[in-house]
């Protein structure tokens, strides 16, 4: 069976190679190349109806890097700087149920690592290369691509459409002008100025979270149809029914343990900026993220509507594009910042102490709906997740009538996650909630690769 690299050159591998002649330098993804400790692994998992057939999984995966070949690349550190370049090892698909280490030599040198067992598929890639939005076009071609289980033919490899080298362009790279770094928001927070004077109510402010560590995620299958009612019934969205759920749970925890009525939530909701760069194509790393305060009571269905509508407009006046152009805008000055230090070491602090800043309750990231097509009722459920964070995540994503969550957390405490169990039944909303499941993604092995390993025997 050949690959994505035996077929010759066409206009897919002379755009990406041409883009390579250029600026290539990462921009977007630093604060996850200069982490002290390493990035671990974000992980895409797809629970499918049949078992998987690891041939035509290779095979599905060879055809969607010849329509994304930006999924190829490797990062090259020159001095203490990281650039986008040319991997020509293959990415071969391995039946395993662990996940393998990005950037090592286990998967040649590559960002992203495609995995499976039994009725499962895992997408790794890291955070550096992409996000969620960006691996999610690579994941709606791969498992379409897979479901239509014809390996014969290498011309099917081209994909129906050619890729598009505004793709693999920087989101920032024409904002280079922009304002400084200073006169922005930090990391393209919107400010919470709500209840300043009262601190912020940390979910699991005692866990450690070094990178690396064990983490422990309780996982939801929730009706998309109740879900979406129950939301839309109180003036939210599905993100935002989700973080006042989570921040009831959070206020009915703390009133019962400090005798607090009604602590400060804040939650930090990650953003899709693409709406306000000048290359919105970009399959890069483009979120920033938007601070949501909750300081009223969320008890009652009144309060609860009240609060989601107040998260509502914050998130509207956000995603206007001269405010996501803004956000960006003080992103890149950041990172021009960053990119002014004389050393590694200098850079790794400097991205430690933000990472220090973000005063939150907790984080929540909703990927939205993937569109699959015809390939949908060929897969059960979604899910995402990292490990190695400290406090509480919330991970979202739906496809085939199910909205994916996890509670993500370095604690087996499972306080949140029955009280968030407790509030869907309460509100009519079908679901099922799993045990604690532990687990770890690996941190990154950058610039640990050796020579390419050879593909294994279909």
């Amino acid at each position: 069976m050949t690959n994505y690299q035996d077929i010759s050159m066409g206009p897919v591998d002379r755009t990406y190679r041409h883009m390579l002649t250029g600026s290539t330098r990462v921009l977007s993804g630093q604060p996850f190349l200069y982490s002290a400790n390493g990035t671990t692994s974000m992980v895409l998992e797809a629970t499918m109806v049949d078992r998987v057939d690891g041939g035509v999984l290779q095979h599905a995966v060879d055809q969607t890097l010849r329509r994304y070949p930006y999924f190829t690349s490797s990062f090259e550190r020159r001095g203490d700087q990281y650039f986008v370049a040319d991997n020509p090892c293959p990415v071969l698909v391995a039946r395993t149920p662990f996940l393998r280490p990005l950037g090592g030599g286990e998967v040649n040198g590559h960002l992203i690592d495609i995995t499976y067992w039994d009725h499962t598929i895992w997408v790794s890639y890291h955070h550096g290369l992409t996000d969620g939005r960006g691996i999610m076009r690579f994941f709606q071609h791969l498992v379409n691509a897979y479901v239509s289980g014809d390996v014969s033919g290498d011309e099917r490899l081209a994909g129906p459409e050619p890729a598009n080298a505004a793709e693999m362009r920087e989101p920032m790279e024409l904002t280079e002008n922009g304002p400084d770094a200073r006169e922005q928001r930090a990391v393209g927070d919107t400010a919470d100025e709500s209840g300043e004077s009262q601190p912020v109510h940390h979910l699991f402010a005692e866990s450690s979270g070094a990178s690396g560590d064990q983490s422990f995620r309780y996982s939801f299958s929730i009706s998309e149809a109740d879900f979406v009612e129950f939301a839309h019934a109180r003036n939210a969205s599905p993100a935002i029914a989700a973080a006042v759920l989570v921040a009831r749970a959070a206020q009915e925890e703390t009133g019962r343990d400090t005798g607090v009525d009604t602590p400060r939530i804040v939650v930090n909701m990650a953003s899709d900026l693409r709406g306000g760069a000048d290359n919105p194509d970009s399959l890069r790393n483009s979120v920033g993220s938007i601070s949501l305060p909750i300081v009223q009571p969320v008890g009652t269905d009144a309060e609860f509507t009240a609060a989601a509508t107040d998260l509502r407009e914050a998130i509207r006046e956000q995603k206007r594009p001269e405010n996501m152009r803004r956000a960006l805008e003080g992103m890149a000055g950041l990172y021009r910042k960053l990119d002014e230090l004389p050393n590694l070491e200098a850079k790794q602090q400097l991205v430690g102490a933000l990472d220090e800043l973000v005063d939150s309750s907790f984080v929540l990231s909703y990927s939205g709906r993937v569109e699959l097509g015809a390939a949908e009722s060929h897969v059960r459920e979604l899910h995402t997740y990292r490990g190695g964070t400290s406090g509480l995540t919330v991970q979202m994503m739906a496809a085939n009538g199910t909205i994916g969550l996890d509670l993500i957390q370095d604690s087996e405490d499972p306080r949140y996650a029955s009280l968030l169990s407790d509030e869907l039944r309460e509100g009519g909303v079908e679901h099922s909630m799993s045990g604690a499941i532990r687990f770890t993604t690996p941190v990154d092995e950058l610039g640990a690769s050796g020579g390419c390993a050879e593909r294994a025997a279909a």
